[in-house]
């Protein structure tokens, strides 16, 4: 897994969420593949928030499963390599595998 530069945006929620809705409605019939990452936010229990890429290694029919690709700063209970689960909606960000 190519470890990607850090991208690690510590945002406001509501540009995040407004990133993510835009994605979301330029690229309703994008393809995701396997191998291809994809950005979204992350959040834990105390409302700190991070958007990290995912590098995809599975597709099921409700969600897609990868590897994080970056290194948390303050989101805790994910390190990088760590597994993923996650739907469509949640991508905010997508770079096609080379």
């Amino acid at each position: 897994m190519k470890k990607l530069s850090s991208n690690t945006g510590l945002i406001h929620t509501k540009c995040a969420n407004d990133r993510t809705a835009k994605w979301q409605k330029d690229n309703a019939g994008k393809t995701i593949k396997v191998g291809d990452n994809c950005k979204m936010e992350f959040k834990d229990d105390y409302g700190n928030s991070e958007h990290m890429w995912v590098e995809v290694t599975k597709i099921t029919s409700h969600s897609f499963q990868g590897k994080l690709n970056n290194d948390p700063i303050r989101i805790t209970d994910i390190k990088y390599g760590g597994a993923v689960v996650f739907p469509f909606t949640s991508i905010e960000q997508h770079i096609p595998k080379e």
